[in-house]
């Protein structure tokens, strides 16, 4: 292999770093180094640019006791190098084997469980808002391959991003006291950290043509030539025989894959928007509304029920092309009610104006909505609504009674039965919509009240609201209209009540 440039890489890395934004100036930097070609170089490039990147680094290695002997070397060897360079560092140890075993994982996914588990604890333990690990754009290449033959979508086509939020659903299932070998860090609790990629612009000969162009050791893991793994199998065979029939094609799905990150950003602007407008998160919940989702297009509604199953779950394991079908057949097609259930205990129901997907034990939410027509509401009397039953009655007060209390919760309104009139209606919103909203005097569009109250665009539409033919009296929930309030010369009042499904009155 020919001598690398060290100093050209060095260089390189500092343009990727600077130009994606990855290491602000004065940033703690947990390290992960696992002790071969790739994270060595990683750590050995970080050392020379921390003054000029203005970092603070701390070196992370977890033996995951898959190799015995072995493992507890190259754990040593890490020891040393951080020792080396004068860097604090924390070397752990987990019993993977037997986590794998308790809770029936893959071998490969165990491990990277445990590894987030210990790199998330250890970047709260220093107070480090960033976790460097040392993919290269070898592991782009292998990655949008690999999501390429299962048949993914843009997500899975753009490779690896330079830097995402760890997500709790990336964390798996929690490592317990027993787990722990040596070096027992505490799980992680509040935000998570980035994890960044500052050497995803190297190819893996250059990674180790810098190694030895530094004179730096560095170990091989056996298990990177097990053909039972399919990456192993991408990175071996399939890689080698696109090289001998398209000379640089490791290069041109690399350049592939970040044109499609590329793509995938400017699709993020839109998911964005269209989330902005439909979605209703809630806790272990994310709603949507109906009548705006069947018109966007096939492609968007995907990515939103994707996004959807990340805000929950924290990544998109388990959850394939398939269940989104299910979901989009059900959401169309699916009477009010059907429900399906999805992987990791997620579940999908619909309702009459809005459906939703939620995570284990999560109740649905009360789908109370407006009628899409107005409906007459008699006084005394009731009417139906979706989620719930609104109703009417009246009650005398006595004169000089100095005016007469309020409401005891936002389902309640009490309103001047003389000022309100005989006719009342329940009703969605209008274009030009207005009313007092009560303590003000005066008038404020409706629309304008649901931005300042900090209603979602998705959720206006929905609330019911009581009116006469010419003026709204109540924003089911928020607010009354000022000019319909119980004064000191109401003589009889009118109570209005929205009893949602399910509660007693």
């Amino acid at each position: 292999m020919a001598a690398l440039d060290p100093a050209a890489l060095e260089e390189r890395v500092a343009r990727f770093v600077r130009a994606r934004g990855l290491l602000p100036h004065g940033s703690t930097l947990v390290v992960a180094v696992s002790g071969g070609q790739d994270s060595v170089c990683m750590l050995d490039i970080l050392v020379r640019l921390r003054d000029e990147l203005g970092l603070r680094l701390h070196v992370a290695h977890l033996n995951h006791m898959f190799r015995g002997a072995q493992s507890e070397r190259e754990a040593e060897y890490v020891r040393e190098l951080a020792r080396d360079w004068g860097l604090p560092a924390t070397v752990a140890a987990v019993d993977v084997p037997a986590y794998r075993t308790r809770h029936r994982l893959a071998k490969q996914v165990a491990a990277r469980y445990a590894r987030l588990q210990f790199l998330a604890g250890v970047a709260a333990q220093v107070g480090a808002g960033r976790i460097a690990i040392g993919h290269t754009a070898d592991d782009v290449v292998e990655t949008l391959l690999l999501n390429l033959l299962r048949g993914a979508g843009l997500d899975g086509l753009r490779g690896i991003p330079p830097c995402h939020r760890l997500g709790a659903g990336q964390l798996g299932p929690p490592l317990r006291g027993d787990d722990w070998r040596a070096g027992r860090v505490p799980l992680p609790t509040g935000d998570l950290p980035l994890l960044v990629r500052p050497i995803l612009g190297l190819f893996r000969d250059e990674t180790e043509g810098y190694c030895r162009a530094r004179g730096l050791a560095f170990r091989r893991d056996p298990s990177n030539l097990d053909m039972a793994f399919r990456r192993n199998w991408v990175r071996l065979k399939l890689l080698p025989l696109m090289e001998s029939r398209v000379p640089g094609a490791r290069e041109r799905v690399w350049n592939a894959a970040d044109l499609l990150s590329d793509e995938y950003s400017l699709v993020t602007r839109v998911v964005d928007d269209a989330w902005s407008d439909l979605a209703m998160e809630r806790p272990g919940l994310v709603e949507f509304a109906l009548e705006g989702w069947g018109r966007l297009d096939v492609a968007l509604r995907r990515h939103l029920l994707r996004r959807a199953v990340e805000r929950l779950l924290g990544s998109l394991e388990g959850f394939g092309r398939l269940h989104v079908d299910a979901c989009e057949d059900a959401i169309r097609r699916g009477p009010v009610g059907v429900h399906i259930d999805l992987p990791r205990g997620l579940w999908l129901e619909k309702g009459y104006n809005s459906f939703w997907v939620a995570g284990p034990a999560t109740p649905p939410p009360p789908d109370w909505a407006a009628p899409c027509e107005p409906v007459p509401l008699p006084i005394p009397g009731e009417v139906a609504l979706p989620g719930g039953v609104l109703v009417a009655e009246r009650v005398e007060v006595e004169a000089g009674h100095g005016g007469w209390g309020g409401a005891e919760t936002r389902w309640e309104a009490w309103l001047d039965a003389a000022r309100v009139g005989p006719s009342l209606w329940v009703r969605r919103r209008r274009p030009g919509d207005s009313f007092v909203p009560l303590g003000m005097s005066q008038t404020k569009k409706l629309q304008d009240f649901l931005v300042d109250a900090k209603i979602r665009r998705a959720e206006r539409d929905r609330i019911p609201l009581v009116a006469t033919p010419d003026r709204i009296v109540w924003v089911v929930g928020y607010r009354i209209d000022d000019r319909f309030k119980v004064t000191a010369e109401t003589r009889e009042v009118l109570k209005l009540r929205f009893r949602r499904t399910g509660e007693e009155l």
